[in-house]
């Protein structure tokens, strides 16, 4: 019972409110009051539309989730437990009063069928790390009543320095991958006093950087295209107007980049096409044709090298792979995955064989390192053991060494 603390909804919503921003509009400003640092100020219009934008905190500079809560509110939640070693008896109760601009107010009471054993009371409380005390007016039960404020909102550690506006851009930029020692030289004039000047998030920094924007009004314009593609590492340069016909044609950063690349390896000159997805599309294909004509020709290679140690019996033979579709078409014909193997065999990382029984195909070899360490038929299964034996005298007139299954 020591250890854990209660799980519930309550509690839940309780904790989130720790990283709330809370708003309230006004005439001509809004007033807002953070909960993680506990402080209120009034703000501009323009000061706020940053603040919506970055999702940061303007006075201790963390990460918030802005909402808009009536001045006065007060949540109650009872929790009763059973089972787990509770009894019926046993309950949680929190009562949280919130007054715009002024800490929270948090009463917490814990009620446990009492035992008569107060030592084994304070174990737990203390355990949960709980202050406590007793209402002694009661019998059979005991009533403790206990600071919550030690699990969310205790007071703001005064020891706990708070960072400078210069830290969180460092801060922020490390986070998107880039060294301090770089952060300088990489970042434009331009760009600093656009980040040192305006409330910015890292990814939106990330995205100054990247695309060069010249003003706070394109980090706003695109505020929301950057929030939907935070999750990819942009630090490839391009400028304003792609960022611009990523935006206005909902392309994916993620897609447009594996499009750069596209174009870098056929040796095309990027551009912003007008149908984007056709052209990725097209480009997929030119560089998958491109691909296996190169595996093909890699592949040729190996055959010549492996060709002398291929074997003949009668109508079974043991065959190298000339090219990339007789892997791929292997894999088909044998329900296996000898077909993903294709680069592998091309750069020579494993040597692949082939049993054919007449004309068909019958059994798919993988050798590496001179050992035999798959010989499968049909579907995986078995190598029957009438193609064995071909196996392994194809092996002993090569000096091939078979792994155990």
């Amino acid at each position: 019972m020591e250890n854990r603390l209660p799980s519930s909804d309550a509690i839940t919503t309780a904790w989130r409110l720790g990283n709330k921003l809370v708003y309230k509009k006004l005439k001509n400003r809004y007033r807002i009051f953070c909960m993680n640092c506990q402080r209120y100020e009034y703000v501009s219009k323009d000061k706020f539309k940053q603040i919506q934008a970055a999702g940061i905190c303007p006075m201790c500079l963390s990460s918030v989730k802005l909402t808009s809560i009536l001045e006065h509110q007060l949540i109650k939640y009872i929790i009763e437990y059973g089972g787990d070693g509770y009894t019926e008896d046993n309950g949680f109760r929190i009562v949280i009063n919130f007054k715009f601009g002024c800490k929270p107010k948090i009463f917490t009471e814990w009620v446990f069928r009492y035992d008569g054993t107060d030592a084994y009371a304070r174990k737990i409380f203390c355990n949960m790390g709980y202050g406590f005390c007793y209402n002694e007016k009661l019998d059979w039960k005991k009533k403790v009543y206990a600071n919550s404020y030690f699990w969310r909102f205790n007071t703001v550690d005064r020891e706990h320095r708070q960072m400078t506006k210069r830290e969180f851009i460092y801060n922020a930029l490390w986070q998107c991958g880039y060294r301090d020692e770089d952060i300088d030289g990489l970042i434009k004039s331009n760009q600093k006093k656009i980040i040192i000047d305006n409330l910015l998030n890292g990814k939106q920094m990330e995205y100054i950087i990247a695309f060069d924007l010249k003003s706070y009004a394109d980090v706003y314009k695109y505020r929301r295209y950057i929030k939907e593609n935070s999750g990819v590492d942009i630090r490839r340069p391009l400028n304003i107007h792609y960022l611009d016909y990523l935006y206005r044609n909902n392309i994916k950063i993620r897609d447009f980049y594996d499009y750069m690349s596209q174009c870098r390896d056929l040796g095309f000159k990027l551009d912003k096409p007008t149908d984007f997805q056709h052209r990725h599309l097209v480009l997929s294909e030119l560089l998958t044709q491109k691909r296996n004509k190169e595996a093909d020709r890699k592949c040729a290679e190996r055959y010549k090298e492996l060709a002398e140690r291929m074997y003949k019996s009668g109508k079974i033979r043991i065959c190298a792979f000339k090219t990339g579709d007789e892997i791929r078409k292997c894999g088909k014909t044998l329900h296996n995955c000898i077909g993903s193997y294709v680069d592998k065999y091309a750069n020579g990382t494993t040597d692949l064989f082939y049993l054919l029984d007449g004309k068909a195909v019958s059994v798919a070899i993988e050798l590496n390192n001179g050992k035999v360490i798959q010989a499968r038929a049909d579907h995986n299964s078995k190598c029957p053991s009438n193609y064995m034996k071909h196996i392994r005298k194809w092996c002993k007139e090569n000096d091939f060494a078979i792994a155990k299954a």
